[in-house]
Parts: C-alpha cells; structure tokens; sequence
C-alpha cells in the first residue's frame, strides 16, 4: 500500500524531495543520534561542502565531524534539544526557518502546506520534523526526521527515519505527525517543532565571496590567532612589510575551508565586476606591500 501510495504522490507532484533525500539516506551511528543522522542526510543532499577531508580525497558529512554546539559523545549518551539542533545546522552554514508548535501563530494547517510546498521542489531545501514517538504510537520518545513526499488527497507525510534498525521509510497521517510536535518535552517544558533548512551565504549573490560557519575550523582559527601568530609577528623583520608577510606566509590552511568562492553561490557575476574587484585590491597599501616583499623574497612562496 505504502508504494501505491507513493505512485500517487509522485503523480501528483508531491514527492519530488524523495529524489535527493534518498541518494543520501543512512542509518544513525547510534541510538541517539537520530539528529545527526538526519542533518547529515540533509547537508549532503544539499551538496554542502564541509570543508574538511572525510576520508582519501573527499570532503563528505558524516555524524562525528559535526561537532559544534554540543560534542558527540555527550549526544551519543543524551540525546540533543531543538535549540542545540538548530544551533548545529547554522553551525554548517544552513538557512533555517523554524517553527515551534506551541507558537501561536503555529497551526496544523500552515504544517500541512508547508509540507506540501517542501516536497514539491526537487532541490534547494529540505523540511525535517522534531517530534515525540509516543505520539505516533511508536516505541522512544524524541525523534528527527525529515520529510520525504506528501500524499494530498489522504493527508499523509512520508517519513524517512534514519533509525532503519526499528522502523522502515513510513507513511505518518500528518495530524498525528502534528499532534506528535505539539507533545511538551519534559526536558524543556516546551513542544518541538519543524523547521525548513536550505544552504544559507553570507554574502549576496552579488559578492565574490562569504565565509563560511563551520564552528570547528573557526575554533582552529581562533588558535592561530591567540598562539601561533604572536610567535610568528615577534619572529618577524620588524617592518610593517616583514610582519605582513610573516602573517599571510604563517596562515592555516585550514582558513580556505572558511572562504565560500563566488563559484559556488547563486546568481551570475560578471566578468567586469570580477576584474574590479581585483582591481580595487591591487590599489591597496596591503598588496603593494606583499608584491614588494615577494620580490624581495624570490625563493620564497606565499
């Protein structure tokens, strides 16, 4: 029945998020990384570039390189809040847009048509849900999840749950689904919610360039510039371009995992706003004293 169902949805439109979401749909590490298991479903399906190497050559999410906002280990042992979740997807530098059920402009209606204008788009944003289980006459309690196809004429969300090892892709009527939201968390005396998440720049799509909110290569950043660098500026040639230069040559690699090129954001840059922008920075003191200084130091590279 669950496949005619979706036969339906697909005819209708409705399943179109299903495409990406199962390209990249995986089981949890563990019991209580469902959170994770889903954001990582959801970062890689939305071709978010972690800026760190996973393994060989590829730069790739998976559940132990998100590690901002709280550590895995404590996830692993309780769980992790809405707040701290939502805190770890801006951490990676996604766009949400969350709703918690008890809000009081929240209601089943609104859930249902977002779900339904979610599901219909086949890239670019992807809708997850924080609900309780028992709501759902499920066994645990606390769940993500997201959202996979909408079926209209029934009212029925498909719910692609990255604990495969109790429970299978399923479809959930969406007022159960919402009642399951709406459930105080007796950890936070609130409800849970939804929320929308879609790749997030700093930048217009007008920039060059935007930085990235990748909380582990800021804390390595942050390093550098309490440790390393004094050391590197009091080794210096005491001359504004011997400290510049110790200070560009001295840089982290890990600062280009921060630097989102104007190659990747939305939107077209012309050619003439690009060689303008390198023109603007040619004429600054700052380049003029790194040309200089490379000259000077023919042996040596940036």
């Amino acid at each position: 029945e669950g496949r005619a169902i979706f036969q339906e949805a697909l005819g209708d439109g409705t399943s179109e998020a299903f495409f990406p979401l199962i390209e990249q749909f995986r089981t949890q590490d563990e019991p209580a990384f469902c959170g994770l298991g889903t954001l990582v479903m959801v970062l890689n399906s939305l071709g978010v570039d972690p800026g760190v190497v996973w393994k060989g050559p590829w730069r790739w999410y998976h559940e132990r390189s998100l590690d901002c906002c709280k550590d895995p280990k404590e996830i692993a042992k309780d769980g992790i809040e809405w707040e701290e979740w939502l805190c770890l997807a801006r951490c990676q530098g996604l766009a949400t847009k969350p709703v918690r059920a008890d809000e009081t402009t929240a209601t089943l209606q609104s859930f249902e048509a977002q779900i339904a204008s979610s599901c219909s788009k086949a890239a670019g944003e992807v809708l997850v849900v924080s609900y309780s289980r028992k709501g759902v006459g499920q066994s645990g309690d606390g769940h993500f999840s997201p959202i996979g196809a909408y079926h209209r004429g029934r009212s029925l969300a498909l719910v692609l749950d990255t604990a495969r090892f109790k429970y299978p892709p399923h479809w959930l009527p969406v007022s159960a689904l919402w009642d399951a939201i709406r459930m105080t968390n007796p950890g936070t005396g609130r409800s849970r919610g939804y929320v929308l998440l879609a790749r997030g720049h700093a930048a217009a799509p007008s920039s060059c360039c935007s930085l990235k909110l990748t909380w582990s290569t800021w804390l390595t950043l942050n390093s550098w510039i309490s440790i390393d660098l004094p050391k590197l500026i009091a080794s210096a040639e005491p001359t504004a371009e011997g400290e510049l230069w110790a200070f560009v040559r001295g840089l982290p690699a890990a600062l280009a995992a921060l630097i989102q090129s104007f190659s990747e954001l939305p939107g077209e840059i012309s050619d003439f706003g690009y060689k303008q922008v390198l023109q603007e920075l040619h004429s600054t003191q700052t380049f003029t004293l790194l040309s200089g200084a490379s000259q000077k130091r023919a042996g040596q590279s940036l």
